[in-house]
């Protein structure tokens, strides 16, 4: 019995409860309904416009290929390198040939001239372990570059190309 009258009590309180949270939940006024109804409005255009986005996104998915497989290494390729207007050291008979394409005023070169080439110069080339070869490749970015060569070939001429050539090495300022 007791159990009853706090259910009957209950149902009570939410029946007298209903039509007062009803008053104050829903607006009462034509503008509140509009401004409901245009919120609602805006809500659904926001989502339609995420929804396009969404298949649009799908279709750029399914469209884009996956590699099949990685791409191979390029073939090998046996290329002859004239080096007949190089300038070499080291002897002359020793098969294996280093070959640097070198810019006089290349910052790399230069670097790789002052810190490398003297490891290079005592641990192979002057134990006969290579002969080095220097081609000269000036790049047209590098505005002195065809003018040292040219100094360098013209040195070489009067058998300096080497004296010539060691100058960049101990020049700081100067790229290669």
């Amino acid at each position: 019995m007791l159990k009853r009258n706090a259910i009957f009590l209950i149902l009570v309180a939410m029946v007298s409860v209903i039509p007062f949270s009803a008053h104050f939940a829903f607006p009462q006024t034509a503008d509140d309904i509009k401004s409901l109804r245009d919120e609602i409005k805006a809500l659904k255009e926001g989502q339609s416009a995420i929804q396009r986005d969404l298949e649009e996104i799908k279709r750029l998915l399914r469209t884009r290929q996956a590699p099949t497989r990685p791409p191979s290494p390029p073939e090998f390729k046996e290329t002859l390198v004239d080096i007949r207007n190089g300038h070499v050291r080291g002897d002359k008979d020793t098969k294996l040939v280093m070959i640097e394409f070198s810019d006089y005023q290349c910052p790399f070169c230069g670097k790789f001239v002052r810190e490398t080439m003297p490891q290079i110069q005592k641990g192979y080339i002057d134990t006969g372990k290579i002969r080095y070869v220097f081609m000269d490749f000036p790049l047209p970015m590098h505005a002195q570059a065809m003018k040292a060569s040219e100094a360098a070939l013209c040195a070489g001429d009067q058998d300096k190309f080497w004296e010539m050539h060691d100058r960049r090495r101990n020049s700081k300022n100067a790229g290669a």
